[in-house]
């Protein structure tokens, strides 16, 4: 793959090699979108019909509780992959929104336009479950680490796996992610600076 191919070639190669000319097909039926930031990619309750791919900009998923407080499951940063994904492959109601915090340049791909890809190369069907892979680990990885870890591990954790994340997100939304109050994430942040 050459390094002036589009991002979404460049990552999709770099975890899996198809033939040049299946991958450009299914280059091919992405499409383009920019969000502003503060627009939504989609919302808690509607029904997610797109597989997002981050080109450039920040989108943060959250969930709203009754009270309506916000809580931040996760962020997605360039070369990462958005959606509510059982909304997504369901065509159920989403359980949270995804929003950009920045302005973004999204790779859309219908899920109907990725079934037809997926039942017609086994390249892709492939390519799906390395990335259904990929996304069950983190996401199993980051359950584990909210309920073993202190806050002060996970905000290191956050910095070595994600760096720049933390110079993103308001502190607030941060927090949340890491599944602590401000004040409790104020605490970790000084306690990493005393250390030696």
């Amino acid at each position: 793959m050459e390094d002036d191919a589009p991002p979404l070639s460049q990552y999709l190669s770099s975890l899996y090699s198809m033939p040049e000319d299946v991958l450009q097909e299914g280059i091919n039926l992405f499409r383009t979108v920019p969000l502003p930031k503060g627009a939504f990619l989609f919302r808690e309750g509607m029904v997610c019909r797109e597989l997002a791919f981050v080109q450039q900009g920040l989108l943060r998923a959250f969930s709203l509780r009754e009270d309506g407080c916000e809580l931040t499951s996760c962020f997605a940063m360039e070369h990462d992959f958005a959606c509510d994904y059982n909304s997504f492959i369901h065509s159920v109601p989403a359980s949270k929104s995804i929003q950009a915090l920045e302005d973004c340049q999204l790779m859309v791909i219908t899920h109907h336009n990725l079934q037809q890809l997926q039942d017609r190369y086994p390249a892709w069907q492939h390519m799906g479950r390395i990335l259904a892979d990929k996304e069950f680990i983190e996401k199993e990885r980051w359950a584990n680490r909210l309920r073993l870890d202190n806050a002060a591990e996970r905000y290191q954790y956050i910095l070595t796996a994600q760096p720049g994340l933390v110079n993103r997100v308001p502190v607030h939304q941060l927090a949340s992610y890491l599944g602590m109050t401000t004040r409790t994430l104020s605490r970790a942040r000084k306690a990493l600076c005393r250390q030696p």
